[in-house]
């Protein structure tokens, strides 16, 4: 069994299962790799479970789980040498970023934790090459969220002018 190749696909299988409707399985497959997972350091497998883990927990529900796993993991994270690489901070950034906003969002009233977390987040991600387009992205939605469509589709039109590969 080779755990190496299996860590490496995390991310593409989750996504896979997210096409497929599998979501127990991958929830169950991320915890497993959790095990799997070096104990001592946090690097490039590390990463691809987090953001698996972010997306599982955005189409499957399972927002709390996922912020549990994010709460154990994002400050390893944080000390690990792997936000320093642009692909991986944009990816680990807008995976945490749109866990913050879906919890925010099936909140019934605003969070005030959450709301500064997803304030530094969006700051931190105005910096990042490729990460600003999925900050304002995400700052749309809770701008729709409020109820505030006018808001949210300015918002979104912004974004447009912020992708890395803008469209003319």
């Amino acid at each position: 069994e080779d755990v190496a190749a299996q860590l490496l696909l995390s991310l593409n299988e989750t996504l896979l299962d997210h096409l497929q409707g599998r979501g127990n399985e991958a929830i169950a497959r991320l915890e497993r790799q959790r095990t799997q997972l070096p104990s001592t350091s946090f690097g490039f497998y590390h990463s691809l479970r987090l953001v698996a883990v972010c997306e599982a927990a955005c189409w499957t529900g399972r927002l709390d789980w996922g912020r549990a796993e994010l709460e154990r993991e994002w400050p390893r994270a944080v000390h690990s040498g792997m936000l320093r690489v642009p692909s991986f901070a944009s990816l680990l950034y807008v995976g945490r970023l749109r866990l913050l906003v879906n919890l925010q969002l099936r909140a019934q009233q605003t969070d005030a934790t959450l709301q500064r977390e997803i304030a530094r987040m969006t700051a931190t991600m105005s910096k990042v090459p490729g990460a600003k387009f999925n900050a304002t992205v995400q700052s749309a939605r809770l701008c729709h969220g409020r109820g505030d469509r006018d808001g949210a589709i300015a918002l979104l039109r912004r974004a447009l002018t912020e992708q890395p590969y803008a469209m003319e």
